[in-house]
């Protein structure tokens, strides 16, 4: 499962070598997915090479999304992903106003949504907005960007702790009884040894759900 990047739109492509890659994804943009308890949304934040016409009918879309996993009483949590971040104290890349505008408000009203999973800005930060997560992560083996720090930060509620320059990582996502557990691996430039990063825990807005009184289930 994938979101398409600005990368992947380079040269004119309109995403060929990318679908050719995720076939199973049958041309689509954006979509939704179940793991378990969760609802997991796609989107295609790229504003300019989608235009106008398909950007709205991405957000109409992923309004009725989260309609639908907000009334659907087998979910108890919704994570979207996304390539281009909200939030972000890069110094390469800026917050994006257009996911702001058309995602960030429909995600931090809906109660189920815990988390946005995004990257682009080569790093690693999480920021806590209302009780949700904004996660950036940048873990692909491209170039790590520095983030801004101290006065020039745009903003001071990283939970993260880092470095201007993080390590690669990647985010690892376990569903629990009682939680969503996260674990961000991290991997130091020219070693070979993963190590746990930082990990934290979002409880479940919906403490139970339809059908599901097993114990602790993990997946990535």
């Amino acid at each position: 499962l994938a979101v398409p990047g600005n990368h992947d739109y380079y040269g004119g492509d309109r995403l060929r070598q990318y679908f050719a890659r995720l076939p199973h994804l049958d041309g689509q943009h954006w979509y939704e997915r179940r793991y378990g308890p969760l609802g997991l949304i796609f989107i295609d934040s790229n504003v300019g090479p989608l235009h106008q016409g398909p950007w709205l009918e991405q957000r109409r879309w992923y309004e009725a999304a989260l309609s639908r996993f907000e009334a659907n009483d087998d979910v108890r949590g919704v994570i979207v992903f996304m390539h281009h971040a909200p939030f972000t104290n890069s110094s390469i890349v800026t917050d994006d106003g257009d996911v702001i505008e058309t995602f960030v408000g429909s995600f931090l009203q809906s109660p189920k949504t815990m988390a946005m999973v995004t990257g682009h800005a080569h790093g690693y930060e999480r920021f806590d907005r209302k009780g949700k997560a904004f996660i950036v992560t940048g873990g692909g083996g491209g170039p790590r960007s520095p983030l801004l720090m101290g006065d020039a930060r745009r903003h001071n509620d990283d939970k993260f702790g880092g470095p201007a320059i993080r390590d690669f990582n990647f985010v690892e996502l376990s569903v629990e009884s009682r939680q969503l557990h996260i674990e961000v691996v991290g991997l130091s430039k020219g070693q070979s040894n993963f190590y746990p990063m930082e990990t934290f825990n979002l409880p479940w807005p919906v403490t139970e759900v339809a059908g599901d009184r097993t114990g602790d289930r993990s997946g990535r």
